[in-house]
């Protein structure tokens, strides 16, 4: 006869692979589950917003590319539309915030656009750690579909509802200012 093994019976195993993965979809889940705008800095109260810098760039075609550089200010008609695009929304954080991020590379092609929206709010607000913060509070990066959002400098990739059509959208807003404004 064998000496007998403390080995933990398989169903016990079975038992903590099971509470393991309940754990990491209940993290998952945490992790990626919508934040509105208003909370993208926790327990802080937003003053009005000063004002909008746009880097835009829209591939026409192979050999034609639109360049935009834009500072929208609340007296202008498309700062209101523009801000609500933003505002107005939820993000959710990506898994792979959780992997080393590397560089990014991307082969255009005709129809494909990026841009690059800062929030500047000139009053300051005081942040949770108890600091007061002011100036670019929130980056907004499309790099060809992909979103970045930055809050006080803290970088994540992130997805919204229906991202492709809201991309577009805000493209567009960028596009007819700078039609109206020339």
């Amino acid at each position: 006869m064998e000496p007998s093994s403390k080995k933990p019976p398989i169903k016990k195993k079975w038992i903590i692979l099971a509470a393991i993965a309940v754990a990491l979809t209940v993290f998952c889940l945490w992790y990626t589950r919508p934040i509105p705008f208003q909370d993208l800095i926790p327990g802080t109260e937003l003053p009005p917003c000063q004002q909008i810098r746009v880097y835009a760039s829209y591939e026409k075609d192979i050999s034609q590319r639109e360049e935009y550089e834009l500072t929208i200010t609340p007296e202008d008609p498309s700062f209101d539309p523009l801000l609500s695009l933003f505002t107005d929304r939820s993000y959710c954080r990506s898994l792979r915030n959780l992997l080393p991020r590397g560089g990014r590379i991307h082969n255009t092609q005709p129809g494909d656009f990026e841009w690059l929206v800062y929030l500047d709010y000139e009053e300051p607000i005081t942040l949770p750690d108890g600091s007061e913060g002011s100036g670019t509070l929130f980056r907004f990066t499309n790099f060809f579909g992909t979103l970045d959002v930055s809050v006080l400098r803290e970088d994540w990739q992130a997805n919204t509802d229906q991202q492709e059509q809201w991309l577009w959208e805000v493209m567009e807003i960028i596009q007819d200012h700078e039609i109206t404004n020339q």
